[in-house]
């Protein structure tokens, strides 16, 4: 085993995480183009968007009948950046943009949605603290329920992998963030 990776597994892991990043980060550029934010911040959230594209890709070849594959997941991402990309171009030279909601708007709707969302994210930050603090969740747990999971659907190849030793009680995006990983 080697401390550093090979030039290969350098390229698969850019490629990676670039098929994830830049849809992303054009449809994080398109819903905030009338606003100037930073770019790193723009960057941010293009990454965390990527991800929730990236686990609809997989969903989707899933559904419909295709074999998960590291190769045709980039792909789709790479289509799905095309269209972004074409449509960044128009939003970027155009005068139309996504409806304002930031801070310091003047509309009342934004306001209204941003209290509405602080109250959401912390009903979920209060059940969170709760669920840690009365259950709190320890590496085995990642090991018998993600883990064995995950390495069913890289093996067969489908998001069909039925667990008989475990009953997992957690979402798919873990796994599909994991999944796509270790491709």
């Amino acid at each position: 085993m080697t401390l550093f990776a090979s030039p290969a597994e350098i390229v698969i892991l850019a490629l990676s995480t670039l098929a994830v990043w830049l849809p992303g980060y054009l449809f994080a550029a398109i819903l905030l183009a009338r606003h100037s934010l930073p770019k790193t911040l723009i960057a941010a959230h293009g990454l965390l968007l990527g991800y929730f594209i990236m686990t609809l890709v997989l969903r989707a070849m899933d559904a419909l009948g295709i074999a998960l594959s590291f190769a045709l997941a980039c792909v789709v991402l790479g289509l799905i950046s095309l269209c972004l990309w074409s449509v960044f171009r128009r939003v970027a030279h155009s005068s139309w943009a996504a409806p304002s909601f930031i801070p310091g708007s003047s509309s009342n709707l934004g306001k209204t949605a941003i209290v509405f969302l602080l109250g959401v994210i912390f009903l979920r930050l209060t059940g969170v603290g709760i669920e840690v603090l009365l259950r709190p969740v320890f590496a085995w747990d990642a090991w018998d329920a993600w883990v064995p999971r995950t390495l069913q659907f890289f093996s067969r190849g489908t998001l069909e992998a039925p667990i008989i030793t475990i009953k997992p009680s957690h979402g798919l995006f873990a796994n599909l963030v994991h999944l796509w990983q270790n491709f």
